[in-house]
């Protein structure tokens, strides 16, 4: 495994329609062109990471399109927006298919051979706390969510719905954290039933013999302390049963925590390669440059197993927020532990993808980063992304023609990189609703 990989996200509705409206009809997986597979492995990047790519439902989408404070935000995000251009979220799902609007499984299984032929691995989501309403399980094994009762849908209807079942009617609750009122368009799965956690295992090894690695959304709600702090209620370890039952069958087979509340190391003892570094991110965003380096003093042995990012689909194109704050940076050699370099991810939509535009080294060693606060920030700012609520959109929205990608690299030096981003707000069609991960 390389030691510091780079990550290319891609929005995957996003990208498809961008491609639809040039080819003049509905472009799928198989319609990605192999010079963009060869320019993504020419940049230098391992992974590409496919947001989006399973089967959702219609439950999802009446659900975006019913809130009128999400809409609200819709409209003023995108203009010329209709109801047209609302998906559903694609963390909402209903099944570890390949989304029907994207192709074929065959195009799935291609992808993954064309980008093995550019030693590119293919990385995709899985979401282990909650699936859609409208999930099979909901009439085939109600068993498998949380239930509730009539005086809980009275007294928190924002955690709660009613729902009918093949046995009659049940209360069932939201997917959520244990800080926020819960996800509309989900519900929420029972962990302490070990055959859900043998089922939930099944569709992590299904999910393992399509694609070389799985990001794991909210990836820490399911974790036992996390999950009774929320229900109440007693589950045993998921993670490592999961993982090591995977990588039995599969060698080499990566996972990414998205994980927050200071969570990193846990996710890690789980057996995680990475987790994610939302801390930096927020240091970055909200904090000085002394706050910075002194988060880049901790051990390699850790710093080497976290995922950095200035930006991605939960978070505001890096472009937009550095108009608002002034550039600081930590000069100088990074000794030691203070140069910890995990794996770095890029994001963007458009069929061009991203070009480089200006110097990607420097010398001395450089580390450029924001270093004022942010009238963004909002309490819990390094427990959870900003915000999800524009993920239900197939559309883009307007950007600045410019972001900044940071990658870094060796124990003395961080590469710092400005590309050009020709379709440049890809997170708007990740997840709109508005949830932690």
């Amino acid at each position: 495994m390389v030691r510091y990989p780079s990550l290319y996200q891609i929005n995957t509705r996003v990208w498809l329609r961008e491609l639809s409206d040039r080819l003049g009809r509905a472009a799928t997986l198989a319609d990605i062109p192999d010079d963009f597979l060869d320019q993504v492995a020419a940049l230098g990047f391992d992974y590409v990471w496919f947001l989006g790519l399973w089967q959702t439902g219609q439950a999802g989408r009446e659900v975006s399109l019913s809130h009128h404070e999400w809409l609200q935000e819709f409209q003023a995000t995108l203009p010329g927006f209709t109801e047209a251009d609302i998906s559903g979220s694609p963390f909402a799902v209903t099944g570890y298919t390949l989304h029907q609007d994207f192709g074929a499984e065959a195009d799935l299984v291609s992808l993954k051979k064309r980008l093995q032929k550019r030693k590119l691995k293919l990385l995709v989501d899985f979401v282990p706390n909650h699936t859609a309403p409208d999930h099979p399980w909901v009439k085939q094994h109600p068993e498998f969510y949380i239930q509730g009762s009539e005086a809980d849908l009275e007294r928190e209807p924002h955690n709660y719905r009613r729902v009918e079942t093949p046995g009659g009617s049940l209360i069932l609750a939201y997917g959520r954290d244990p800080y926020f009122a819960g996800w509309p368009d989900t519900l929420q799965l029972n962990y302490g039933n070990p055959e859900l956690q043998r089922a939930m295992m099944g569709e992590l090894e299904r999910i393992a013999g399509q694609c070389d690695g799985v990001r794991c959304d909210m990836a820490m709600l399911v974790l036992p302390e996390i999950f009774e702090r929320t229900w109440g209620r007693r589950a045993d370890l998921f993670w490592p049963k999961a993982i090591e039952s995977v990588r039995r069958q599969h060698l080499g087979f990566v996972f990414m925590a998205e994980v927050y509340w200071d969570l990193e190391s846990r996710m890690l003892e789980q057996g995680f390669d990475w987790a994610y570094d939302k801390r930096l991110y927020d240091r970055l965003v909200h904090d000085n440059a002394e706050s910075v380096r002194a988060h880049l003093t901790a051990g390699l042995d850790y710093q080497d197993r976290l995922v950095r990012f200035i930006e991605n689909h939960d978070e505001p194109r890096a472009a937009a927020l550095t108009r608002r704050m002034k550039a600081a940076s930590v000069t100088g050699p990074l000794d030691g532990p203070s140069a910890g370099t995990p794996l770095s991810v890029a994001q963007a939509t458009s069929e061009e993808g991203l070009t480089p535009s200006g110097p990607t080294t420097m010398s001395p060693p450089t580390f450029l980063v924001p270093a004022v606060t942010s009238t963004r920030y909002t309490p819990g700012g390094a427990s959870r992304p900003s915000s999800r609520r524009m993920s239900h959109s197939t559309r883009l929205t307007p950007a600045s023609p410019r972001a900044v990608i940071v990658r870094t690299g060796r124990l003395a030096a961080s590469l710092i990189a400005t590309w050009s981003v020709d379709a440049a707000f890809s997170h708007t069609c990740s997840s709109a609703r508005p949830r932690g991960g």
